[in-house]
């Protein structure tokens, strides 16, 4: 007696990308959670508000007169944390030519 036995290799090709993709799917539902793979919600929050009172105390060319606000006197903002969040604050990012000279 011969027996025929052979391996779907095209159907363990598809169960692979569809489990793939079903894990894919499932960080799409919920990008800023507290899993290790979402993004860093509270690092995006600090870096967007340091760029924009960058961009509103030192690159407008005719900036109008400012007006004191809370954070008039102070040059690095620390953004109020609430008591869940506080433990996820990282220091910011630096990239690889963040001290470099230029020359002028």
């Amino acid at each position: 007696h011969r027996y025929d036995f052979y391996v779907p290799i095209f159907t363990i090709l598809q169960l692979m990308f569809y489990m793939g993709l079903l894990k894919v799917a499932e960080q799409l539902i919920n990008p800023f959670g507290d899993d290790d793979e979402d993004f860093e919600l509270n690092w995006i929050i600090d870096r967007h508000m340091k760029v924009s009172y960058l961009g509103v105390d030192t690159l407008n060319g005719t900036p109008p007169p400012l007006v004191k606000d809370t954070y008039y006197d102070e040059l690095d903002v620390k953004i109020p944390y609430t008591e869940a969040s506080k433990n996820y604050k990282k220091k910011t990012y630096r990239g690889s030519v963040a001290y470099m000279q230029v020359p002028m």
